[in-house]
């Protein structure tokens, strides 16, 4: 899926990540850890690791995973609802135009 973010608004792409096997470039975390996630508390295990912007950071299931040239960020759900929107570019194509054809009404005035 494509996201923009609200500031600065960068289109992103983004995939949910939920268990091992999902995503290429995320890695897992230690099959032999019986700790739990400070954050979900679900156990580290079934967690994933990824080489984000911050260093390398646990990717706990249901996070989203957005990619920009290469950078990676992750994102809970509330986070990505609070910094980004989808974004369609066919729906941004026919806004753009839209104005486009306005303003050129306005100065045919």
């Amino acid at each position: 899926m494509k996201f923009k973010k609200k500031q600065p608004p960068e289109i992103y792409d983004g995939n949910k990540w939920e268990k091992h096997g999902d995503l290429d470039h995320i890695s897992p975390y230690d099959q032999n850890s019986t700790d739990l996630c400070s954050l979900c508390h679900k156990p580290m295990k079934d967690h994933g690791i990824a080489l984000c912007r911050e260093g390398v950071r646990p990717v706990c299931p249901g996070m989203w995973i957005m990619q920009i040239s290469g950078i990676t960020e992750l994102e809970t759900e509330n986070g990505l609802r609070l910094k980004y929107e989808e974004y369609d570019e066919e729906k941004e194509v026919q806004k753009r135009d839209k104005k486009a054809a306005k303003k050129s009404a306005k100065k045919e005035k």
